[in-house]
């Protein structure tokens, strides 16, 4: 499995384009500038992946992941980032993420 790395921010803050499904995407999460949300891919289509999202700044400002419309991640619509280091791995299991 490919590692790629992602860097993402509130201006630029979109998975799509960045990644391919089988690789494990380290996805670096800049919240400095202000809070921002991400939508996580659609999950039956990338069952090969595993994401690790991690906040790297200190800053008070959240990063939202989203779950696509009809899936879940962890069993909610949504899971936060708050604090500098916080880390979230997540891999699908064909309907939504864990």
């Amino acid at each position: 499995m490919k590692k790629t790395i992602i860097n993402l921010t509130p201006s630029q803050n979109s998975l799509q384009g960045q990644f391919s499904n089988g690789d494990d995407p380290l996805v670096m999460c800049d919240a400095t500038n202000g809070d921002f949300s991400i939508t996580m891919p659609d999950a039956p289509s990338t069952d090969d992946s595993t994401f690790r999202f991690v906040k790297k700044d200190d800053s008070l400002n959240t990063v939202t992941l989203v779950a696509k419309s009809g899936q879940k991640i962890m069993n909610e619509d949504s899971q936060i980032l708050t604090e500098e280091a916080d880390e979230l791995v997540l891999n699908s299991d064909g309907i939504g993420w864990w």
